[in-house]
């Protein structure tokens, strides 16, 4: 708990490196109930997960004062906020990429004076498909997430965000298809195209059939 950057405050131009993290149950009284950024301080975030995280303006991000953000194929999921977004955006310059915000307790982004570059991401609240976005009208938790209730974050093989995001997105923030792992160890790329979030599923089907000696699973 913290007044501003409950989990992370980044300032005075500094630059960190954030990397398969998982950012939970942070709170702020005011700004950024999981990482703050501000004074032209410039944060690049990969492969991490922000839940249960709350704050006044922006629970999981604040940007203020000429921050720069990168947040690349992270997952961003119910977190609260009291009067703004979840990422909460002011003076600042942010890029969003092959990620994923769902299932939060206030609207996904707001700006003011800062306009986000979004691309291959699933955000729930907004259509615009261009860049690679998906359109999240009709799209639930359930549609997206293994187990969202009890907090297993991971996807389905047939959700939404399976085999959409974009390959050089992660490889040009220095990310490596062929030796990396998601959150919980697995491949960072299952497929021939990573999956939008922290997470990559490891099927492309929506469930999977064995055989126990005597009956099927399904």
């Amino acid at each position: 708990s913290a007044d501003g950057g409950g989990g992370m405050f980044n300032n005075h131009s500094s630059s960190p490196l954030i990397k398969n993290c998982i950012f939970k149950n942070n709170t702020t009284v005011y700004y950024g109930g999981a990482i703050e950024n501000g004074d032209n301080s410039n944060a690049q975030i990969i492969n991490s997960l922000f839940y249960g995280n709350s704050a006044l303006w922006g629970a999981a991000f604040y940007n203020k004062a000429n921050s720069i953000s990168e947040i690349i194929n992270c997952t961003i999921v119910n977190n609260s906020d009291a009067y703004d977004a979840i990422i909460a955006n002011a003076n600042s310059n942010i890029s969003i990429k092959n990620t994923l915000i769902f299932g939060n307790s206030a609207s996904s982004i707001n700006n003011i004076s800062s306009i986000p570059n979004i691309s291959y991401s699933l955000i729930e609240g907004l259509t615009d498909t261009n860049n690679g976005n998906i359109n999240a009208t009709g799209i639930t938790t359930d549609d997206i997430f293994i187990d969202f209730d009890n907090e297993n974050y991971s996807i389905k093989g047939d959700s939404p965000v399976t085999n959409l995001g974009s390959n050089s997105a992660y490889t040009d923030a220095g990310g490596s298809l062929e030796n990396d792992v998601d959150l919980v160890k697995n491949s960072r790329l299952f497929s021939y195209t990573i999956d939008i979030g922290a997470y990559e599923a490891q099927t492309n089907c929506s469930s999977i059939t064995t055989w126990n000696g005597s009956t099927w699973s399904n």
